[in-house]
């Protein structure tokens, strides 16, 4: 058993946002935020593997905006997903920017050319159901998405200059040496 906590900073205009949270397709919780800042905490049983985090915002209706005859936004009753925690880990931001939105425009109006789905969303202002997939155990998920991304760095090309050369596609990559030697380096000016 772990324990799951979702931190929200909630804004409203007549009354805060209610919210579905789900893992998995189960409904675990389903709240209205009654102040700024909220902290939602649940135990789940989870076997090791993929999952889904899914933040269903309902209910809400034109009257919990305030707009201008334009339809530019004053005033508006939205959530934003603070952090995540799963298992006593706190989720870095790149992990909690893996979600997407899919906005539900039941009794509202659809502003024109807005997309299906929206990706990197931490603030929900639209009805609508936010996903986030996340993997069981937590350590070894973090660990193996840290070891990626160090993977891509190694992999990276760093120009010694910002300008290079017109004759050419590098100017220089760092080494294996050159790392060691950098590494030493910031070592001796952190003592």
């Amino acid at each position: 058993m772990i324990t799951l906590s979702i931190t929200f900073k909630a804004n409203k205009v007549n009354r805060y946002p209610k919210l579905r949270v789900f893992v998995d397709q189960d409904q675990m919780e389903e709240i209205e935020l009654s102040n700024d800042s909220q902290t939602v905490s649940f135990p789940i049983d989870l076997e090791n593997g993929e999952h889904l985090l899914e933040i269903e915002h309902y209910d809400k209706t034109s009257e919990d905006t305030i707009a201008t005859e334009e339809g530019m936004i004053i005033e508006d009753t939205f959530f934003r997903i603070e952090n995540i925690t799963i298992d006593n880990y706190d989720l870095p931001i790149l992990v909690l920017w893996t979600c997407t939105l899919t906005p539900d425009w039941k009794g509202l109006v659809k502003p024109e050319g807005f997309p299906n789905e929206l990706s990197q969303v931490l603030e929900v202002g639209t009805n609508g159901v936010w996903k986030m997939p996340f993997y069981t155990p937590v350590t070894d998920w973090l660990i193996q998405r840290r070891k990626a991304s160090t993977n891509k760095l190694k992999n990276t090309t760093v120009y010694e200059n910002y300008e290079p050369s017109t004759h050419s596609t590098l100017d220089y990559v760092l080494t294996d040496d050159d790392r060691t030697v950098i590494a030493e380096i910031k070592s001796l000016i952190n003592e």
